[in-house]
């Protein structure tokens, strides 16, 4: 099986190439490889070493040659023409009221086809754009939508950090970040510091958070009541870093505890004693109210309220009307 090698293209677009022809490759080198309608140049990085495959969608392509001195240069010749034609695409796209952002143009190796990448919130209508910079350079115009990271991987920066970005650095494509990210590693939600050049969430926000749920798991959760060997307190927050758990007393002190020294405290009898009692106490109210509901539709009406007096006297009940008393008498016949 041939050697698979890892090519940069302009932009920071990596792709696995099989050195077919068995050439002596080394780091760094400038090699051609195939693409689907001509030639590109790029940069070896490393060798795969391992036995799996690589995951990559579709086949590798070939790497057909070491590029020369002349190939270098005619390489470099290109950016100039780069710069002009992304002007140029750039004064269409205004003019033809398209709403996109035009980020970089590649020209292909053999300069058979010209890229350009954009942003755009949605859909765009480029075919009156495209016929226009198809008359004006005489090539294959492909236009190519990327998302924000994209184009923050393709020019690279440094970040917050002052390192080089995440996501210029390693493949973040398949990591899906989300605010919940920041939630579980005790951030501030402030957008500002946790978003990155590209205006999205940090790719290193996904760094540590397997660590930081991992170390959570060791403890209660935050306002539990746990025991220790200082006394009984409330678990007011969990430090990641010190795998310390602090825990608030009730006279106002905070200790830091380890998670072999912590644990949730029983419940207290006397309280489930009494809340015992007061489901008692509501069981007996409710067959007390369930019996005077029965005595009234019996008997009638009971009142409750007390007459006016010195001695107060008991309920006063009044009869419920019989069928025999409800019925009128009948009217004296003529």
């Amino acid at each position: 099986m041939a050697e698979l090698f890892l090519i940069e293209y302009k932009g920071h677009r990596r792709e696995y190439c099989t050195n077919t022809y068995h050439h002596k490759l080394a780091r760094n080198v400038a090699v051609i490889t195939e693409t689907d309608n001509g030639e590109n140049l790029g940069f070896v990085l490393h060798r795969w070493n391992k036995d799996k495959p690589p995951r990559q969608k579709g086949a590798p392509r070939k790497i057909l040659r070491s590029a020369t001195d002349v190939e270098l240069q005619k390489h470099k010749d290109f950016r100039p023409r780069e710069i002009a034609a992304k002007a140029q695409a750039r004064v269409v796209a205004k003019r033809l009221g398209l709403t996109m952002k035009l980020s970089d143009v590649e020209i292909q190796f053999d300069g058979t086809k010209m890229t350009f990448f954009y942003t755009a919130d949605g859909r765009v209508d480029f075919r009156a754009m495209v016929k226009e910079l198809a008359g004006h350079f005489h090539t294959w115009i492909e236009m190519r939508q990327i998302s924000p990271r994209d184009e923050s991987r393709r020019f690279g920066d440094c970040g917050m950090c002052g390192g080089e970005v995440c996501c210029r650095r390693a493949n973040m494509k398949s990591i899906q970040i989300a605010t919940q990210d920041a939630r579980d590693q005790d951030l501030q939600m402030n957008m500002s510091k946790l978003t990155g050049l590209c205006g999205k969430l940090r790719c290193c926000l996904s760094f540590e958070k397997k660590q930081y749920l991992d170390i959570k798991k060791m403890f209660p959760g935050r306002g539990s009541r746990v025991e220790t060997p200082v006394g009984q307190g409330v678990v007011e927050r969990v430090d990641v870093l010190a795998e310390e758990a602090i825990v608030r007393f009730e006279d106002g002190t905070r200790h830091r505890v380890g998670p072999d020294q912590i644990r949730r405290a029983p419940r207290n009898n006397a309280q489930s004693s009494s809340s015992q009692s007061s489901s008692n106490a509501n069981s007996a109210n409710k067959g007390h109210s369930d019996s005077k509901n029965d005595s009234k539709s019996a008997t009638g009406i009971i009142k409750d309220s007390q007459p006016e007096g010195d001695q107060a006297k008991g309920p006063v009940i009044i009869p419920a009307p019989s069928s025999a008393s409800s019925q009128e008498n009948p009217s004296p016949s003529n």
